[in-house]
């Protein structure tokens, strides 16, 4: 798998998939999330949990029963 990096100098990437917080006064903060991604075009599921990492076996487990 090829993943390229991103750097969100500006915050747009954050703001445009709505994770954008403002902790202690702080704009464009992303809160941790991890994305299901098919074909670089559609979002098939997300997972949002403010200070804690997103389970990464539930995001293997979907993207299995995604792809069946």
């Amino acid at each position: 798998m090829d993943v390229s990096l991103l750097s969100d100098w500006n915050g747009e990437a954050i703001r445009g998939f709505d994770v954008a917080f403002e902790p202690l006064g702080m704009s464009d903060v992303a809160m941790r999330s991890a994305f299901l991604i098919r074909e670089c075009e559609h979002i098939e599921a997300a997972w949002m949990l403010g200070g804690e990492l997103p389970d990464i076996d539930e995001v293997i487990v979907a993207a299995g029963e995604l792809s069946a």
